[in-house]
């Protein structure tokens, strides 16, 4: 990505106004998502498979702007196992990525957590579940720890990561845990759907 200057400094004199510091990042998040905007994303260009357009209308020579989105809706939701240790892996069917250079990926992610008591838990209990995406290996969001102590939660998160050429995977993770070890876990705690987004910038 080029060099993005400041678009206003502060001087003697000046009055701080939103607006001011708005232009400032205006120009940062534009050159962000490629300059994406109403006018000239393509027609179906987001859908059930990736796709791959060039958003600048100056040709691949320019930093362009890549897409790609899929939903996890299988016909039975993701069971968390609450007495497994670690990070579970959790499929969502997505493309590896591929590219002949170097590139940036921000990815954002919508998940719904549906967790089943057989009693009402108590405040000591604190079970939580806390979710991560890797890609291509490097961690690019991660949330905190999400209480299940209720029902129909959800979580989002989002993130950036480097990305080498060739072939990366875009993977999503989620970790069982609680604060208190004596406490009961849930009867079951499932992810009923799942949205995950990337967005691909050239360098």
């Amino acid at each position: 990505m080029a060099y993005v200057y400041r678009k206003r400094d502060l001087e003697d004199g000046d009055v701080p106004v939103p607006e001011m510091w708005n232009h400032n990042m205006d120009a940062h998040s534009s050159e962000m998502n490629g300059f994406l905007d109403r006018d000239n994303l393509p027609r179906n260009s987001i859908g059930a498979s990736q796709t791959n357009y060039d958003v600048s209308g100056k040709g691949a020579a320019s930093t362009a702007t890549y897409v790609s989105f899929k939903t996890y809706a299988p016909g039975s939701a993701f069971a968390v196992q609450t007495d497994t240790k670690g990070w579970q892996q959790i499929p969502i069917s997505f493309d590896s990525i591929q590219t002949p250079v170097e590139e940036v990926a921000e990815v954002e992610a919508s998940i719904a957590i549906d967790p089943t008591w057989a009693s009402p838990p108590v405040d000591a209990n604190n079970s939580f579940v806390q979710f991560q995406i890797v890609i291509g290996g490097v961690v690019a969001c991660e949330t905190g720890e999400v209480s299940v102590a209720y029902a129909q939660i959800n979580a989002s998160m989002c993130g950036i990561a480097p990305i080498v050429a060739g072939s990366s995977a875009v993977d999503l993770y989620v970790r069982y845990g609680k604060n208190n070890d004596g406490a009961d876990d849930p009867s079951d705690l499932e992810i009923p759907r799942l949205a995950v987004c990337v967005t691909r910038h050239k360098r």
